[in-house]
């Protein structure tokens, strides 16, 4: 079993073989050196959040460093919102190149935001630059 958020659930997914082929398919090719996207969405409660803490998981499991970011329906005001919170999670990763990656991409959204008068800059006033979320 797994405990996740308080609540114990079993770590079995039920019904995503094909995902699950395709993110250790993912996987294997990030650890061979290929970059590639792989994009999650769908409709509220269908098990996104919860495929994907599998995923990190098994990337945390074969030594890969995860890092997480998460889109809020506040977001559609905002160009920013999710490279602000990939930026926060990259800022207090363990690893200095990640951490230095947080640094600049907090910088460079700072500078787009700013020029687009974007939500999220003034949201972010007053908070070093990233929203409280």
């Amino acid at each position: 079993m797994v405990r996740a958020r308080g609540v114990v659930q079993s770590p079995v997914l039920v019904g995503r073989d094909s995902f699950r082929t395709l993110i250790e398919d993912r996987l294997a090719g990030a650890a061979a050196g290929e970059g590639r996207l792989l994009f999650v969405a769908g409709e509220a409660g269908i098990g996104k959040t919860r495929l994907l803490s599998a995923v990190a998981r098994r990337a945390d499991a074969s030594g890969f460093a995860v890092v997480r970011a998460a889109a809020f329906p506040d977001d559609v005001q905002s160009l920013a919102g999710l490279l602000l919170d990939l930026a926060g999670h990259l800022l207090s990763a363990r690893e200095p190149a990640l951490s230095e990656l947080g640094r600049s991409l907090t910088s460079r959204v700072r500078a787009i935001s700013d020029a687009a008068g974007d939500a999220h800059h003034q949201a972010s006033a007053g908070h070093g630059g990233l929203p409280q979320r």
